[in-house]
């Protein structure tokens, strides 16, 4: 292999001559070799000829020019940049997306858009029961949304209830009247909006760190075959309440994935009435099948 020397004005390298017997093609160009120069020290047993040590201490002399300069650039511009908000991290959760503003009752793809905004600002999550219970046990609440009778009837422990809705079982107005007809039609419980819902859940928001929605399937804001705008659910309608009404006070909001049947499937204990809890998930069809996980890798 050829060698390398340095010429005598040390600004440049050139190869020496091709030694005897060495198998270069004839006419071929020896590669040109580079000086070796160690910014944090040299290895045991290298030694520096006097053109690489001088090249060692330039290229020292520059980095330490270098940082001096850009030191002195962040302290003179430091002031601005704080000014106008450059450099600086957001503190606490993400702000939350100005709800969509309509008038009477929301539509679900209303409510469904708002969510999935929201939980791609990380401003709302939806959590499986053991991710759930883990956070219950630092101070978050769950907040049952289930009508009262079946709260009451069995629900997880440390749960609170604050129904979204009620069933109407002794209407005495004309509007519960009809609303009871049509319900009966649909071979359904009749149910009326909760006239307590937001007292109810501003108390349970003031004695928590955090709200963990939940009723009996869950309900879903991913787009799936059979319903291209996720499912519509109690749960996910009161997680928009408790997101886009401040009065609240912020507390960051969670979903839980599956409801309360995949909470008592995983395993969970619960309270109440009766000894188990009756699932009803096969009665309605439901968007199921997929973790938080999935979630989070597609939904963003």
């Amino acid at each position: 292999m050829a060698t390398c020397t340095l010429s005598s004005s040390a600004a440049s390298l050139r190869p020496a001559h091709r030694a005897p017997g060495s198998s270069r093609r004839l006419g071929s160009r020896p590669r040109p070799c580079a000086l070796r120069v160690m910014a944090k020290g040299d290895p045991d047993g290298f030694q520096r000829s006097a053109a690489q040590q001088k090249l060692a201490e330039a290229d020292s002399a520059v980095r330490s020019t270098q940082q001096q300069l850009g030191d002195s650039l962040y302290e003179a511009f430091a002031p601005l940049g704080k000014a106008i908000g450059m450099g600086t991290r957001r503190k606490g959760p993400a702000p939350v997306p100005t709800a969509p503003q309509t008038k009477g009752r929301l539509q679900w793809k209303d409510i469904q858009a708002y969510l999935l905004e929201c939980y791609r600002s990380k401003s709302f999550e939806t959590i499986d029961a053991a991710t759930a219970e883990k956070l219950m046990s630092k101070g978050y609440v769950m907040v049952d949304v289930m009508p009262v009778e079946e709260y009451t009837r069995h629900h997880p422990i440390g749960s609170v209830s604050v129904p979204l809705n009620q069933y109407i079982n002794n209407p005495s107005s004309p509007m519960q009247i009809l609303r009871k007809v049509a319900f009966a039609a649909q071979g359904v419980k009749s149910i009326e909006p909760n006239p307590n819902f937001e007292a109810q859940l501003k108390e349970a928001a003031s004695n928590s760190k955090g709200l963990i929605f939940g009723c009996n399937a869950g309900g879903t804001i991913r787009p799936t075959t059979n319903f291209p705008i996720g499912q519509d659910s109690r749960s996910l309608r009161a997680a928009y309440f408790a997101l886009a009404d401040p009065q609240y006070g912020g507390k960051p909001v969670k979903h839980l994935s599956g409801g309360l049947n995949k909470w008592f499937q995983a395993g969970f204990t619960g309270e109440g009435e009766e000894e188990e809890w009756e699932d009803t998930s096969g009665r309605t069809p439901f968007a199921v099948g997929y973790t938080p996980e999935q979630d989070a890798k597609e939904l963003m």
